[in-house]
């Protein structure tokens, strides 16, 4: 009897264990199917986040643009020198640009002003050839 109480023993431990390793194997296949829906989730945010970093560098180089062609339109604006100009780094950019087109602004101003005065002088100046010539010949 002795042997059979052993033999059972030794089936109930095996029974044992295989339900152990049973339980373990369910718990890591769930595990696992998490940790497939982790990474998935990593691969999206991933995906994500290279298309915002793609946005972001084209936003930034478009910028860098921007900036230079304001910083050239700013040097022409106020005929600077090159050591007297800004650049597309300065810190103040946008305060230089905003003075600079008020200078353009202001010299268009005035450029069309004196086209006026210019355009009135001419126009005088035809009057009065009329009015001598028809002072002079009032027969025309």
């Amino acid at each position: 009897m002795g042997q059979i109480q052993s033999v059972q023993y030794s089936i109930q431990q095996v029974s044992t264990r295989v339900n152990e390793l049973d339980n373990y194997r369910s718990k890591a296949t769930e595990e696992r199917a998490q940790d497939r829906q982790k990474l998935s989730g990593l691969e999206d945010t991933t995906e994500s986040m290279e298309a915002d970093i793609n946005d972001l560098t084209d936003a930034e180089k478009k910028n860098a643009r921007v900036r230079a062609s304001v910083s050239r339109i700013i040097n022409l604006v106020r005929n600077y020198e090159t050591e007297e100009g800004v650049d597309d780094d300065s810190p103040n950019l946008a305060a230089e640009a905003t003075n600079a087109g008020r200078q353009l602004f202001e010299t268009v101003q005035c450029s069309e002003q004196n086209a006026g005065l210019v355009n009135c002088h001419e126009k005088r100046i035809s009057r009065a050839i009329i009015h001598r010539v028809t002072f002079l010949h009032p027969l025309r």
